[in-house]
């Protein structure tokens, strides 16, 4: 099955795709707060990488990739607003 995913398309990787069995609101809130820790996780680590460089171009380039995850993270928590759910506040970094 070298190549193959479980779901047999060549060279797509990852997990089959859900079945109704796995399909539940329940799931895509646990999937949806995952994401949304790994976007958080993304934003702190742009703005740590942005301020340990003195070189602006760099400063910049963590910049527009931590808008980007920020866009991201906003994409999740309004999601999570209309199936109902609150986004857990974010944990405090130290």
């Amino acid at each position: 099955m070298r190549g193959e995913s479980a779901h047999g398309a060549a060279g797509v990787t990852g997990p089959a795709p859900r079945t109704s069995l796995v399909m539940s609101r329940q799931h895509d809130i646990e999937i949806l707060l995952e994401a949304l820790e790994l976007e958080r996780g993304a934003v702190r680590r742009y703005v740590a990488h942005g301020a340990a460089t003195a070189d602006p171009r760099l400063v910049s380039f963590w910049e527009s990739l931590r808008r980007n995850e920020a866009g991201h993270r906003d994409a999740l928590v309004a999601h999570l607003a209309r199936l109902g759910v609150a986004a857990p506040p974010e944990a405090d970094p130290t």
